[in-house]
């Protein structure tokens, strides 16, 4: 929970939930607290519980374990239907029948408002989605991004007081998915309702998010504001997970003295950061998390890790090179962020240059982070 966060103002607030499904603990005593007109990104691999999360805060599926509170009140006897939870899927699930106003309405519906008020929150929600001239047409004429408008209006026009978004942009083209995380963004500056998105993409949820939770095997593993757990994981699973491109996980060990520790890395020792020293130097095994802008491809010289260049990927800014380190397994590499028009040819052999404020440490039996 962020720090300054006063008790007794939290819309959603779930205390040891898990979800069993078969043998399978897809939810492991999930603790988690969401405030009025927070955005909450959720990220992590498939297979890590978010979908299962989203269906439980919902009022889809019953928790095993566990209780869930709105407004500090107990929610799991209510039906979803009351509990004022609208969920966007990445199937925008439209009825084929219906126009895109009457599909916006669907979830205003038994509601007792007359239909000027109805036709006002539909056209308005429209109108702030880009979609206002298409309320008279069938979902067949429509093109996947509008669809997946209507779909997030008629969740929004309903008048929710949380938002779920079970990564309802990820079938769209890149162009459209930056322009529909804009819209919702102004749309919810102008609504004030709370997300919870979740999404198997980092970089999304470092956009969406002023709260960031990374979900892993049913567990939240970390929850903070972006940039703190970009910057300071406390797993070397969240090190590697977080990022673009994420840091880069290698095995060592520390070396040298408590005033100036060393890793193994390359065939050469790397300085470590500062505030090492509380870990006792000859430490068999350790995790190294090295951030991809802290590592600078060089010429080979002594004294520097070595490595031979295996692969190079150039992006919209930058150029990744990925390199296998002298002396690692053949899984095990290092990724390097280089600025366009530069990096090496792959198969070459490079030194490593690397800045001691970018590593990360991490016990390798546990994961966890041994010191900043």
């Amino acid at each position: 929970m962020i720090a300054g966060r006063q008790a007794g103002l939290d819309l959603l607030e779930l205390r040891g939930v898990a979800r069993r499904l078969g043998g399978v603990l897809a939810l492991d005593g999930i603790d988690l607290r969401l405030s009025p007109g927070e955005r909450l990104a959720i990220v992590g691999p498939s297979g890590s519980g978010k979908t299962t999360l989203l269906r439980v805060i919902a009022g889809l599926d019953p928790p095993t374990a566990g209780n869930l509170l709105l407004g500090g009140k107990d929610a799991l006897g209510l039906p979803p239907g009351a509990r004022g939870i609208a969920m966007v899927c990445q199937d925008p699930a439209l009825f084929p029948h219906m126009t895109v106003a009457q599909n916006m309405a669907f979830g205003l519906s038994g509601r007792g408002l007359a239909r000027a008020e109805v036709r006002h929150r539909v056209a308005g929600t429209a109108r702030l989605l880009g979609i206002g001239d298409l309320l008279d047409r069938l979902p067949s004429r429509i093109s996947g991004g509008q669809a997946q408008r209507t779909a997030l209006g008629r969740a929004i026009a309903a008048g929710s007081r949380i938002l779920l978004l079970d990564e309802p942009f990820s079938g769209l083209e890149p162009g459209l998915r930056s322009a529909l995380r804009r819209a919702l963004l102004d749309i919810h500056g102008d609504r004030h309702f709370a997300i919870i998105h979740v999404t198997h993409d980092p970089a999304e949820a470092m956009v969406l998010g002023d709260r960031l939770a990374v979900m892993r095997s049913g567990r939240i593993e970390q929850e903070g504001r972006p940039t703190e757990v970009l910057e300071g994981p406390r797993t070397a699973f969240v090190a590697g997970f977080l990022g673009s491109p994420a840091r880069s996980i290698v095995e060592s060990g520390i070396f040298g003295s408590e005033q100036e520790p060393a890793a193994r890395l390359g065939g050469a020792l790397v300085p470590l950061p500062p505030r090492t020293g509380t870990i006792p130097p000859g430490t068999a095994r350790i995790l190294l998390g090295l951030g991809p802008r802290s590592v600078r491809p060089v010429a080979p010289v002594p004294g520097l890790p070595r490595g031979l260049v295996a692969g190079v990927e150039r992006t919209d800014r930058e150029v990744l090179v990925r390199i296998r380190l002298e002396g690692a397994r053949q899984d095990e590499a290092v990724v390097a962020a280089v600025p366009q028009g530069s990096g090496p040819a792959v198969g070459s052999e490079v030194g490593l240059a690397i800045d001691p404020a970018g590593i990360r440490i991490f016990d390798a039996g546990t994961g966890l982070a041994l010191a900043p």
